[in-house]
C-alpha cells in the first residue's frame, strides 16, 4: 500500500494523466486539450469538465476510466468505428469527425433537394472535413442519420436508453444566412409556418407528434425566439420548451455549437428523462415524463437525424455544417450521469 500510494504521489507531482481504473482523481483537463489552428479552418471547441458520477452499475473508477478514454479518443486521430471496454462498460456506438470525407458510420436522410457533402470550410482539429448538409428553399431535409439497429448500425441495440443514460453529443457550425433563411427570429404575418430544425429524436422515420424525445429547432411564431428544444410529443397538456442561451434576438452563425443530449428511458415505470448541454450549459433536465422517450407502439430502433433536419416556408437556403459527432453510455463533454 506505501509503495502504491508513492507511486501515485510522484505521478501527480509529474503532471502525468494516469490511466489506472482505480484511481479516482479526474484527469488533467489542461493535457487533453485539443488545439485549434483558425489559420488551417480548425474550430476552437469549449473547455471539457471533469465528470466523476455513478453511472447505474457503473462503479466511480469505471466511470472515471470511461471519460478518461472519451478524452484520449478526442485529441487523437481515431477511426471511425465502435469501441467498448471489452465488457459493456465503456461502450461508444459510433464516433466520427468525417477525417476521411464520408459519413462514417452515419447514413443520409434528404429530400426535396436536399443533400449532404463533405467540407474543408469547417472542421474539427484532426480532421479535414466536416459534413455539410444543405436545404434549398422553401424545404425539405438533409440530415445525417443514425439508425440503431438499422442501415450502417444494424448490429447496434435497437434502444440504447432503456434502464441506462446515453448520451449523444453533436458539434455543429450553422451558415451565415440560417436566420434569414426563414425570414428572420421575430414572428410576422410573412412568416407564421416558418421553421428550421438540427435535431429529432424519433423511433424510427417520425413526423411531428408521432413518438419520440426532443427535437431542437428555430421557429419564431411556434416557441421562444432563438433556438430551442421541445419534446416530439408537443402537442400534450403541460409540455415545455428550453431556450438554448445567446440565440436571441441574434442567432450567432460561423459559430461552434457543442451540444450533448441525455436520454433515459425508465422500462419499470414507464416515463423517461431527457437533458440537454449547449456549449457547457444545462438548458434542459426533465423529470420522469410518460410522453418523454415514448414509442407509441413503434418497433423501430432509436432514430437521430442531425444537421440539416428540416426546413419548411423558407425565402433562402439553410446549410448546417456537422463537425462531430459520437453516441456513448458514458457522461461525454460536459454532461453528467442520471441522478
Amino acid at each position: 500500500m506505501h509503495v502504491r500510494i508513492t507511486l501515485l504521489v510522484l505521478v501527480g507531482t509529474l503532471g502525468a494523466a494516469c490511466n489506472d481504473s482505480k484511481t479516482t482523481t479526474a484527469p488533467d483537463t489542461a493535457l487533453f486539450a485539443r488545439v485549434s489552428r483558425p489559420e488551417a479552418g480548425g474550430i476552437p471547441e469549449p473547455g471539457l469538465s471533469a465528470v466523476v458520477s455513478d453511472v447505474g452499475v457503473m462503479r466511480r473508477d469505471d466511470a472515471e476510466e470511461c471519460e478518461w478514454q472519451d478524452r484520449h479518443a478526442r485529441r487523437g486521430d481515431h477511426a471511425d468505428r465502435d469501441d467498448d471496454h471489452g465488457d459493456g462498460r465503456c461502450v461508444t456506438y459510433y464516433r466520427t469527425k468525417f477525417k476521411d470525407g464520408t459519413t462514417g458510420p452515419l447514413d443520409v436522410n434528404a429530400y426535396d433537394g436536399g443533400s449532404c457533402e463533405p467540407s474543408s470550410e469547417y472542421h474539427d482539429p484532426g480532421s479535414a472535413y466536416s459534413m455539410k448538409c444543405t436545404i434549398p428553399a422553401p424545404g425539405g431535409a438533409a440530415a445525417l442519420q443514425a439508425w440503431f439497429g438499422d442501415g450502417k448500425l444494424a448490429e447496434a441495440p435497437l434502444d440504447p436508453s432503456l434502464d441506462q443514460d446515453l448520451f449523444q453529443e453533436v458539434r455543429f457550425v450553422l451558415a451565415p444566412g440560417a436566420a434569414g433563411s426563414i425570414g428572420g427570429l421575430s414572428c410576422t404575418e410573412s412568416n407564421t409556418p416558418s421553421q428550421f430544425k438540427t435535431h429529432k429524436s424519433t423511433y424510427g422515420p417520425a413526423g411531428s407528434a408521432v413518438n419520440g424525445w426532443v427535437m431542437s429547432q428555430v421557429a419564431p411564431c411556434v416557441g421562444p425566439g432563438g433556438m430551442f428544444s421541445s419534446p416530439e410529443m408537443w402537442d400534450l397538456p403541460g409540455v415545455t420548451n428550453y431556450p438554448w442561451p445567446g440565440t436571441y434576438p441574434s442567432l450567432p452563425e460561423g459559430n461552434v455549437y457543442d451540444v450533448v443530449y441525455r436520454y433515459h428511458r425508465y422500462t419499470a415505470q414507464d416515463c423517461g428523462t431527457m437533458a440537454i448541454w449547449v456549449n457547457g450549459t444545462k438548458v434542459e433536465d426533465t423529470p420522469c415524463l410518460t410522453y418523454m422517450g415514448t414509442t407509441n407502439g413503434s418497433t423501430a430502433g432509436l432514430l437521430f437525424w442531425d444537421g440539416a433536419t428540416y426546413l419548411r416556408g423558407a425565402v433562402g437556403p439553410l446549410t448546417v455544417y456537422t463537425l462531430f459527432t459520437q453516441a456513448t453510455n458514458y457522461p461525454i463533454g460536459a454532461a453528467t450521469a442520471s441522478p
